[in-house]
């Protein structure tokens, strides 16, 4: 079992869209030597609400490509350790 470490979070102070998670996921995983792969965003708004989603990247070119949805999960709940690879 390894503990992934590339990881980063982000707790936005105001809601913001999917497609600006996505944008700022992004930003996180091709910024200049950065070896993030997964990046967990809170109070992104998904439906009429807003919740965690974790942006991964899976074949290592700093894009996310996929996302999943984490209902009840927070910045505070959830860190690299969370993930197993």
């Amino acid at each position: 079992m390894n503990v992934v470490a590339t990881y980063a979070e982000n707790n936005f102070t105001t809601a913001v869209s999917f497609a600006d998670a996505t944008a700022f996921a992004n930003s996180q995983m091709s910024a200049a030597n950065s070896a993030v792969d997964y990046v967990l965003l809170q109070n992104v708004t998904i439906g009429a609400g807003t919740t965690s989603v974790l942006f991964v990247d899976t074949n290592g070119d700093n894009v996310a490509d996929t996302s999943v949805i984490l209902t009840g999960v927070t910045t505070a709940t959830f860190d690299a350790a969370n993930i197993v690879a």
